[in-house]
């Protein structure tokens, strides 16, 4: 069965807001929108984690290394390592 969300296109714009629009026993795929000056506090996962941009503008900070990540990219996080988002620009991203 083929299951259709639109989840990206109706989330609005807060702080951070997760929303779990996929988990299997395998993957897992949030969607997350954030506004402009929005930020979250070093933290660091449990897991390998990739940040796939749908638009806006974020900036990751790893090892006080700054990257900027627009919509259509991607960024690639190892397991256990601390990071920062800043987002300057309303930004709605994919976390798998």
């Amino acid at each position: 069965m083929y299951i259709i969300n639109n989840i990206v296109e109706v989330q609005c714009f807060c702080q951070f807001n997760f929303e779990k629009t996929v988990k299997t026993n395998t993957s897992e795929i949030l969607s997350t929108d954030s506004e402009k000056g929005a930020f979250l506090f070093e933290h660091s996962l449990l897991k390998y984690t990739h940040y796939c941009a749908v638009e806006g503008k974020l900036v990751f900070n790893i090892n006080q290394k700054f990257f900027h990540l627009m919509g259509q990219q991607y960024v690639s996080i190892s397991k256990k390592r601390p990071y920062r988002i800043k987002a300057n620009k309303n930004f709605q991203f994919l976390i798998t």
